[in-house]
């Protein structure tokens, strides 16, 4: 049987994308062929927003909350350490 089945390598793992209608623990001959990336530039960060995607009241308060952000006066940092002792001299 021959049959073209998709999927996605992950080391050397192939995860297919459907099922390839073959028995569990069938000996298989692989040829693997590249399939060029069919998203486009961004796509990618876009897919990981999940719902938030196309949510343009949250593009907008992000916006807003940004510009806020960068109109904020710096904020001064202060670190205190404690003193550090000198390690104990050995007696000869």
């Amino acid at each position: 049987m021959n049959k073209i089945v998709h999927g996605v390598i992950h080391g050397k793992t192939i995860h297919l994308t459907e099922d390839p209608g073959m028995a569990d623990g069938q000996e298989v001959q692989v040829a693997l062929t590249g399939v060029p990336s069919s998203t486009d530039w961004g796509e990618g960060i876009r897919r990981s927003a999940g719902g938030w995607a196309d949510n343009h009241e949250m593009d907008a308060a992000m916006d807003t909350r940004a510009s806020e952000a960068r109109n904020l006066p710096p904020v001064k940092v202060k670190i205190k350490t404690p003193p550090v002792k000198p390690p104990k001299q050995s007696k000869k």
